[in-house]
């Protein structure tokens, strides 16, 4: 019973370390990226590199529940790059010196 409890809490601290991993890639990809159309190829890249260096320190990973938790993890810091990316895509420019009213004659 004790074995089990300690795998048991190995795979929940494995899973909240890929979500903070994704919240901590997506803040990455709005400061380095900043365009929302290039945050699926910096994503894919990210994990690739996790791919091969976990194939190098670990050999091939076999298990499924690696390749979804990777998948999930690939999904959600895209949606939340793109998210954040795309918010300050919208923001408002703003134009020093452009005329604010052009109905009033009195403004040069």
């Amino acid at each position: 019973y004790l074995s089990a409890k300690k795998v048991k809490m190995l795979d929940l601290v494995t899973l909240f370390a890929y979500i903070t991993n994704c919240f901590i890639s997506a803040v990455g990809l709005w400061y380095v990226v900043t365009r929302s159309k290039q945050c699926l190829d910096f994503t894919v890249t990210i994990h690739f590199w996790h791919f091969v260096i976990t194939c190098i320190y670990a050999g091939f990973p076999t298990l499924a529940s690696w390749w979804g938790l990777t998948l999930v993890s690939c999904i959600v810091t895209t949606f939340l790059g793109e998210y954040l990316c795309r918010y300050t895509e919208l923001e408002e420019i703003p134009l020093v010196g452009a005329r604010t009213n052009t109905a009033d004659p009195n403004i040069p």
